[in-house]
């Protein structure tokens, strides 16, 4: 048990959905046994909407609203932030925080494209500073037990897989124009949108990708309205009577090659009609296979060859429990059947992030796997733009400055 001296200040800059959840995980983020004792303060919630800021600041119990970025950055207080801001504010902020000697958790996806991820995570090692990426989905329960399971050689070897990220909040062409449907802005739609959350997940549990052997991006529909102001989340917003083009993807489907030889289909869709929100997965091995589903956080369906002969054998249901940390240390009656949520999953990030702080190591889910996700986020473009394989080595060896690699990518 750490002392009861230690300390950790946190603010919250982005007070939409995704901000407000991570304001739900610090606010709940002591019922950790690594974090008793710990005393986490929390400072400020800062939005430009003023009202949306003080509203989530009481909601959860923070300190002060602000609209005022600088004050958090000039807070010498503070010691870490959380950002849920638009992809493209990152390039200007997360340097701006990193100066100010704060550490960081951003919201997924870390920027607009690898090169972008790639400053942050040398920057932030360079300050000696702990950066943390929000993908919040790797710490459901049950995606905790099926990498062991996978992992470990539960299923044996790992031959092939799918996965999907499907959510409807775009399936309508009255959605008004936000940043997400700028390329420049968002530096992808779905891919990077929701892409990011089930590639994070797949390379969890079954490997890196190690090459995008195809993809295939459509924009299914090409204009929007144009919104009079500002657009918070996916909400509706007074228009102008006028459309513009959308030029991010809508819908993107890729044939990976995992590092260990095996492969997977992913598709991720933001127009998928009557399906509010779903990730998930199959993983075929030579012994067995797994399956999961986001709408079923606290369940998996595992089969093992070895279990029982054929005629007695079959996919069993698997109820997770306190085994899991992610379960054990989210929720007040950790009971295996009781049911936890996705929120839950935002309490194992802040305990994950704030415990890192304290012990001076990474967060598990730090700014390179934020790097290391956007590497395929950006093949994946690469090879639906181009019609061919894209290489995620090659990728990375271009950023990290070996001029082979800028060759290949010209070829």
């Amino acid at each position: 048990m750490r002392p009861m001296s230690k300390h950790v200040t946190v603010a919250v800059v982005g007070a939409g959905m995704a901000g407000q959840a991570h304001a739900y995980g610090y606010r709940n983020a002591t019922m950790h046994p690594d974090l008793a004792g710990a005393d986490v303060r929390l400072a400020a919630i800062v939005d430009f909407n003023a009202d949306l800021a003080r509203s989530a600041a009481a909601r959860y119990g923070f300190a002060a609203a602000t609209t005022d970025l600088d004050a958090v950055l000039g807070d010498d207080a503070i010691d870490a932030v959380s950002l849920a801001l638009p992809n493209f504010a990152y390039a200007d902020v997360i340097p701006r925080l990193i100066a100010a000697g704060k550490h960081v958790l951003a919201e997924k996806p870390l920027g607009r494209s690898a090169a972008e991820a790639y400053r942050f995570a040398t920057a932030a090692d360079a300050a000696g500073l702990v950066g943390g990426v929000g993908f919040s989905f790797r710490r459901l329960p049950a995606v905790e037990a099926i990498a062991h399971i996978v992992g470990s050689g539960g299923i044996g070897d790992l031959w092939h897989a799918t996965a999907w990220y499907l959510t409807d909040y775009a399936s309508t062409p009255a959605t008004p124009l936000s940043w997400r449907y700028h390329q420049d802005q968002a530096g992808g739609g779905a891919i990077v949108d929701v892409g990011a959350h089930v590639l994070s997940v797949l390379e969890h549990v079954t490997g890196p990708v190690r090459r995008v052997v195809a993809a295939d991006s459509r924009i299914l529909i090409p204009e929007r309205p144009v919104p009079a102001g500002a657009v918070t989340g996916h909400g509706a917003a007074a228009g102008t009577g006028r459309t513009a083009p959308v030029t991010t993807d809508d819908v993107t489907t890729m044939i990976v090659e995992l590092a260990d030889g095996g492969s997977a289909q992913v598709t991720v869709s933001r127009i998928a009609t009557g399906v509010p929100n779903s990730l998930g997965f199959q993983v075929i091995g030579s012994e067995g296979s797994v399956s999961f589903d986001s709408a079923r956080p606290d369940e998996f369906l595992l089969h093992q060859r070895s279990l029982a002969q054929p005629e007695a054998n079959g996919p069993r249901l698997v109820t997770v429990g306190p085994e899991q940390p992610s379960f054990a240390y989210t929720i007040p009656m950790p009971a295996r059947g009781v049911g936890s949520g996705y929120g839950a999953a935002f309490i194992a990030q802040a305990q994950d992030f704030l415990s890192a702080i304290l012990d001076h190591r990474k967060v598990s889910t730090d700014f390179w796997a934020g790097y290391q996700t956007m590497l395929a986020c950006d093949a994946a473009q690469q090879a639906a733009a181009g019609g061919r394989p894209v290489d995620i080595a090659t990728l990375d060896a271009m950023h990290r400055g070996m001029p082979a690699a800028h060759e290949e990518i010209r070829a």
